[in-house]
């Protein structure tokens, strides 16, 4: 008799098979943010009436979470799954996929985060796909000054999201070296909550600050020269990118980081993917003021257009009127 179960995992293959299996069982995953607090996620456990949480114990255990409801870990049906358990998980998967494709058949309209997820969305099926992206409050975060010769490069993320781990100190590890033998006035700022000790450790270079959690980011986006944002893996639109555009800082990006943005490399932003490539870059921005100038007025320029929470909800109001007709 129950109808809502929650499941506390990554976005993962097995993330996936454990949604699939709950929706052939006529049950809702409530998918939780591992992320959140555990007082955030408490909270949605008493409003959708969650009694069990399917997770796994390296994440209850890594960011030390405290439930209100009865776990059921992964890990204790892993000496119980034959191959044979597998296949059968793979062949529901392929059901719910085919069952998702079928049902955006009758779908009026779907609403996709990024147009490279509108594009996947085209491929399976004819219903329209309308573009409804993450986007950013322009009005409250205002477009910074820049202080003269600004040395810092600055990284922000919370930490319960572990590729914000891994991309720090790839970043740390196979670029910085790089910039600060080129410019020993630069400094890396490392902002967000709850570092784990691996980031924590990146402080002992005298030319890196591990802050931990920043109430307001604002003096360290007047103080910086460029935000890094070296994501790895991942999809999605990062609201991280359209804040620091927001407030002014030119910022320089992988390309999957910025994937899912309308930004061009040289006219909004740098997209860099190799050590070399980023470390050249990140001197650039350190060293050019007109480039940090106009990467600056031109990504501030494009949020507005764009990413600007009241522009997204009226594209949105027209969309749903267009359907409603």
């Amino acid at each position: 008799d129950e109808r809502q179960v929650g499941v506390l995992l990554p976005p993962s293959v097995g993330g996936v098979v454990v949604n699939a299996a709950l929706a052939i069982d006529c049950r809702v995953a409530v998918n939780l943010n591992y992320t959140a607090s555990s007082e955030v996620l408490n909270d949605c456990i008493a409003q959708c009436g969650i009694r069990h949480v399917l997770t796994s114990r390296r994440i209850m255990e890594r960011f030390d979470l405290k439930l209100d409801a009865e776990r059921i870990y992964l890990e204790d049906f892993q000496g119980k799954i034959t191959w044979r358990d597998k296949l059968l998980a793979t062949y529901e998967w392929l059901r719910m996929f085919r069952y998702e494709a079928e049902h955006a058949d009758q779908a009026d309209l779907l609403l996709a985060m990024s147009e490279p997820d509108a594009q996947a969305c085209r491929e399976l099926t004819a219903t329209p796909v309308r573009v409804a992206p993450n986007g950013v409050d322009t009005a409250r975060i205002r477009f910074s000054p820049r202080v003269e010769r600004p040395r810092e490069v600055l990284f922000v993320g919370h930490f319960r999201h572990p590729p914000n781990v891994e991309s720090v100190t790839w970043f740390a590890a196979n670029v910085w070296p790089r910039v600060r033998d080129a410019n020993w006035r630069a400094r890396l700022l490392i902002a967000g909550a709850q570092p784990p000790p691996v980031v924590e450790a990146l402080g002992h270079d005298p030319t890196i600050t591990v802050t931990g959690f920043v109430p307001d980011l604002t003096p360290l986006y007047q103080q910086a020269a460029c935000f890094v944002v070296p994501v790895r893996r991942g999809s999605g639109t990062r609201l991280k990118i359209l804040e620091a555009m927001a407030a002014g800082v030119p910022v320089l990006s992988t390309k999957i980081g910025a994937e899912g943005i309308k930004a061009n490399d040289g006219e909004h932003l740098l997209l860099a993917d190799e050590p070399e490539e980023m470390a050249h870059a990140c001197l650039r921005l350190l060293a050019e003021a007109e480039l940090r100038d106009r990467l600056a007025a031109n990504a501030r320029a494009l949020v507005e257009r764009e990413y600007d929470w009241g522009i997204i909800a009226d594209r949105l109001d027209a969309a749903w009127r267009e359907v409603t007709r």
